[in-house]
């Protein structure tokens, strides 16, 4: 048996309500368009994809034991990710996006924005991941593209007309978590481990 997992931040309730009605309020009402909850909305840091069950206490332990150190951050441009995301970019000026974009692209350089531990934990994290998704994350580093936090806020069949302006929130993403994605009739559905 396996499960489907990722690691993320969750988005803080207050910005959550935000962005989910202002994304209720552009495309709530068209066909073929599903807005997320705010309760679904976070910014994925790795995708494990299905891990075998054994190895679940192995990855539990590895986020028990990060120390995220928080990042602020403000919405950017929106754009629709793979084939049915519609997400909104986040913009920072942490150094802790330095470091990711490192660890994700197999680079070595440190910024000092995590914590030396943390950086360690989430190194051996990429391990769980598919090769494919280490392989596109070496692919941006390579051609200079950085790591890029984003949400998504609602998935379409087909992608919906996308509003002129993209909504202003200001948060902090303050703390990492493994969820566990199930993927059901109505879309995925996300648990905090």
């Amino acid at each position: 048996m396996s499960r489907r997992l990722f690691l993320g931040c969750p988005v803080p309730a207050q910005a959550a309500q935000a962005l989910h009605r202002w994304s209720v309020a552009q495309w709530g009402d068209l066909p073929g368009v599903r807005v997320l909850a705010p309760v679904d909305l976070h910014a994925t840091i790795l995708f494990f994809g299905e891990v075998p069950e054994e190895r679940l206490p192995w990855i539990l332990e590895l986020c028990r034991t990060l120390e995220w150190t928080p990042i602020e951050v403000r919405t950017g441009d929106l754009a629709v990710m793979g084939r049915t995301a519609i997400a909104i970019r986040l913009r920072s000026d942490s150094p802790v996006l330095g470091d990711l974009s490192e660890l994700l692209g197999g680079g070595c350089a440190w910024t000092g924005g995590l914590a030396e531990a943390s950086r360690h934990n989430l190194w051996c994290l990429t391990s769980a991941c598919p090769e494919s998704d280490i392989q596109r994350a070496r692919r941006r580093r390579r051609t200079g593209a950085a790591f890029e936090l984003h949400v998504t806020l609602a998935r379409a069949k087909t992608p919906p007309p996308m509003p002129a302006h993209a909504p202003g929130v200001a948060f902090t993403l303050d703390h990492a978590a493994l969820y566990e994605s199930h993927l059901g009739p109505g879309g995925s559905r996300y648990a905090i481990l």
